[in-house]
């Protein structure tokens, strides 16, 4: 009788236990990895727009914002499904969640880890909250595929080369995927109508986790994507975006990728950008002094034609208009246009890094840094590369499939005349004259 009793008082106190899990880069239910922590409790799944994030934020995408609106959606809608809702506010985090602990009182408030300077300083804000109200806040790596934060070099320092961190960390994957049975609540409350998607008309990539399972199904099968990733008119994973907004875990990546190592090396380049930011708050600016021979010219009426597409370099033109239309461009072209910008133009990366911000649909602040400083020779990897768009059209676009599809009005123009453009441009006048 005394047992049955305390079962009872058992069941009742665990009734009683709610928690406030507050989804960021991680919009999904499924193996993710704090919430999981949570099975015991009620769970009030909430999504706070911190206006910080779209207000006078010069780095802020449209693509990236109706990507995540459509992912919103989508996890809302697996929601509804355990008689339950995504509660959407928007505002100052810290103060959405002040007034969230008095209105439901939870035990635990509780999120991800994210690694960015914004997310990090907001992270400390909700805790102060927490800590305040006598609340206990708790938060735990989701993102990263390998424990980057614990792997160091053998003297105990953070690598600066991709190369031995990755013998290092491939060793490290994390590879367990954990679904627990998780127990959802409502509270009454007006969601905030976001409307994140105006502004866009054209794009490659739709959000969510069906969207997101659909390619990595598709990815798996990609077993000769060492060979063929760098060619401009071969298919990507598309997964970029999904990886970024957490639609699927970095750990239902793997498992389904696990057997292709050159696609496991991109995943554990993600993590060494998160390293290097989280280590580094000077990466955001330049990691090393940039060469003293480099007089950045800045030239407006040249950073203009690039952004448009319109410098007479077909690959790089190609690129930009790709990322225009789309919020998407091949990871091969990005580095061409990066690094025509930088080391042809002499405009300082920082410009092209903005705007790459502004317009792509997978734009996340450590990789989109991170790849942009490789390109400059500023960043860990001070390496001098440049890269010559004709002859990078000649090698990954031979036959200029790429090139035809983001410049139509090249397309009866001979291949071998496009990746000569410079020499062979007064032949026509159809297309740009090269501005250098």
């Amino acid at each position: 009788m005394l047992l049955n009793f305390q079962k009872i008082i058992i069941i009742i106190f665990f009734k009683k236990m709610k928690a406030l899990f507050i989804f960021h880069n991680d919009l999904r239910i499924q193996d993710n990895t704090t919430l999981n922590l949570l099975s015991e409790y009620s769970i009030l799944p909430v999504f706070i727009l911190d206006n910080r994030q779209i207000i006078n934020n010069p780095y802020s995408s449209d693509y990236c914002l109706r990507f995540m609106q459509e992912s919103l959606d989508d996890l809302n809608s697996n929601l509804r499904k355990s008689n339950s809702k995504l509660h959407v506010f928007k505002g100052l985090t810290h103060e959405i969640v002040a007034n969230l602990i008095k209105k439901f009182k939870p035990q635990i408030v509780a999120s991800n880890k994210d690694y960015s300077p914004f997310a990090i300083k907001r992270d400390k804000q909700i805790e102060k909250v927490c800590k305040q109200n006598e609340v206990e806040f708790i938060s735990e790596h989701d993102r990263p595929l390998t424990p980057f934060y614990e792997i160091k070099t053998g003297s105990k320092t953070d690598y600066r080369k991709f190369t031995p961190y990755y013998n290092n960390a491939v060793k490290k994957i994390n590879s367990k995927i954990t679904n627990r049975r998780l127990k959802f609540t409502n509270i009454k409350s007006k969601n905030e109508k976001l409307n994140l998607d105006a502004n866009v008309k054209h794009q490659r990539q739709k959000g969510g986790r069906k969207e997101g399972l659909k390619l990595l199904s598709k990815a798996a099968k990609m077993k000769n994507y060492k060979n063929t990733s760098n060619y401009l008119s071969k298919k990507t994973t598309m997964l970029s975006a999904h990886n970024k907004f957490g639609t699927i875990s970095i750990r239902e990546v793997y498992a389904k990728v696990k057997s292709n190592a050159a696609l496991v090396q991109q995943l554990i380049w993600r993590d060494f950008y998160f390293n290097i930011m989280l280590n580094n708050d000077v990466i955001l600016k330049n990691f090393r002094k940039p060469n003293p021979r480099i007089v950045w010219k800045n030239d407006k009426t040249q950073f203009k034609k690039w952004k448009e597409g319109k410098t007479g370099y077909p690959l790089v033109d190609a690129g930009m208009r790709e990322m225009n239309k789309t919020g998407f461009m091949h990871n091969r072209a990005r580095m061409i246009v990066a690094s025509f910008l930088v080391k042809k133009l002499k405009i300082d990366w920082r410009k092209g890094e903005k705007y790459f911000a502004q317009n792509l649909i997978d734009y996340d602040i450590s990789q989109n840094n991170g790849n942009w400083q490789w390109c400059a020779g500023t960043g860990v990897d001070s390496r001098d590369r440049t890269f010559n768009p004709n002859l990078q059209s000649k090698k990954y676009d031979a036959d200029c499939e790429y090139i035809y599809t983001w410049i139509p009005e090249l397309q009866d123009v001979p291949a071998k005349d496009i990746h000569n453009w410079p020499t062979k441009y007064k032949n026509y006048s159809v297309y740009y004259e090269p501005i250098l």
